[in-house]
């Protein structure tokens, strides 16, 4: 198997950071630890079913996570364009307009899929698993996949509706875009309500 110097950076920093999560208590699947605190570590690519292999949409299950990558993207994006126009309340719209171009066109190079307690999940900017060990399958239709859940919440809500939920600081950005009243709901525990992709 062909590896990237990017799997690899990842697989090198997962052995150090293990040292941290072993120290915690956390059990980590497969790590062997011998007395001596020597001891080998195991990472396998993430076993993927026959959706999250083949569709060209974000499977449901890992919807919460795009949304939040996204979330995460677009508030640090907004945060970047508030503080270069410190004077302006709200920013213009056709900066939002441009701010969600920019961000429904990227590549998405450093989001991809790792298995994390025995669970695909997404890994990239804003979310926890970035930082687990683990090896990160990235390429492939996952880049695809973000753009179109990206154009999808463009689809759903305007860009202007989207970031009046940035600036709603009652409630985490995050949390107003992917869960409780918002027409996506991807992060909600009830979600009966949810809207699906076609």
């Amino acid at each position: 198997m062909e590896y990237t110097l990017k799997t690899i950076l990842v697989v090198i920093a997962a052995y150090i950071e293990t040292t941290n999560y072993v120290n915690c208590g956390e059990q980590i699947s497969g790590l062997n630890q011998n007395p001596d605190g020597s001891g080998t570590i195991k990472f396998t690519p993430p076993k993927l079913d026959d959706e999250e292999m083949n569709s060209p949409y974000m499977p449901d299950k890992l919807k919460c996570d795009g949304c939040t990558i996204l979330a995460h993207m677009l508030n640090k994006r907004f945060d970047k364009a508030h503080k270069s126009r410190k004077t302006l309340k709200y920013l213009p719209e056709t900066e939002v307009l441009d701010i969600f171009e920019n961000v429904c066109s990227d590549e998405f190079k450093s989001c991809g899929v790792k298995e994390v307690n025995g669970r695909v999940r997404l890994t990239g900017p804003g979310l926890e698993t970035e930082n687990v060990p683990g090896v990160m399958q990235g390429g492939g239709l996952w880049p695809r996949r973000l753009q179109n859940m990206c154009n999808f919440i463009v689809d759903q809500m305007d860009e202007y509706e989207v970031y009046q939920l940035y600036l709603d600081k009652s409630i985490p950005f995050k949390d107003s875009l992917c869960a409780g009243t918002s027409p996506l709901n991807y992060c909600s525990k009830n979600k009966k309500n949810q809207k699906t992709e076609l």
